[in-house]
């Protein structure tokens, strides 16, 4: 098998030249596809917007190891909603070979009683992350928005994707967010119902404040 190396510059009567495959190949060998947390967030997220329309917020992605920067808010339209059955849409990150282009798109659902979000595509042509699911329920004129941004099996976070000598350590930086989102709901849900355990968050001192309770003065 035929040696592989780069990146050099040409020279006279020694024209380089490379792909740009190549440059994937590289990167993808040491970074998985994901969000990037550049410090000031992890960027990208779906908001609704004002009646069929949702907005995505700035934010830098690597999928197969091309990149994806998006650097204001972006508005992408959502199709009317059916009168009788309910829809699920997706807004992905779309990575097409062909047309050699990295989008958001909105990713049309199929209508049902009980719908599900349209199935990802992973394959030679196209590589999707998914953003978030868009909910669009009989006769609606809003979108209802779940964030999927930290669900790893459907988009997650960049990761280190090259073996390390210790591999244990990398582990614990490359921690299930989703996992740790679901903890921390779990624990803020069971508490704030407590008596004694609720947690305000105002500019003002709250009133009826019980023993316990946490005030966050903002």
């Amino acid at each position: 098998m035929a040696q592989t190396y780069g990146f050099f510059n040409s020279a006279t009567g020694d024209t380089r030249q490379y792909r740009a495959e190549e440059f994937a190949e590289l990167f993808s060998s040491f970074f998985n596809s994901g969000l990037a947390n550049t410090g000031s967030g992890i960027g990208l997220k779906v908001n609704a917007g004002t009646g069929m329309v949702v907005n995505i917020d700035s934010g830098y992605s690597v999928l197969k190891g091309y990149y994806y920067k998006n650097d204001t808010s972006l508005s992408l339209s959502i199709d009317a909603a059916d009168s009788v059955l309910n829809r699920i849409d997706r807004v992905v990150l779309r990575l097409d070979f062909v047309a050699r282009t990295i989008k958001a798109v909105v990713k049309k659902g199929s209508l049902a009683s009980t719908p599900v979000a349209p199935v990802l595509q992973r394959d030679s042509s196209v590589y999707e992350l998914s953003l978030a699911q868009v909910k669009v329920n009989a006769k609606a004129t809003t979108v209802v928005i779940v964030d999927e941004r930290l669900d790893k099996n459907v988009c997650g976070l960049v990761s280190i994707a090259a073996e390390v000598p210790d591999q244990e350590m990398w582990d614990k930086f490359n921690l299930d967010w989703s996992n740790i989102q679901n903890q921390w709901n779990n624990w803020f849900n069971n508490q704030y119902n407590k008596v004694g355990s609720k947690i305000f968050v105002s500019t003002t001192q709250p009133t009826a404040v019980a023993t316990n309770d946490i005030w966050v003065d903002i």
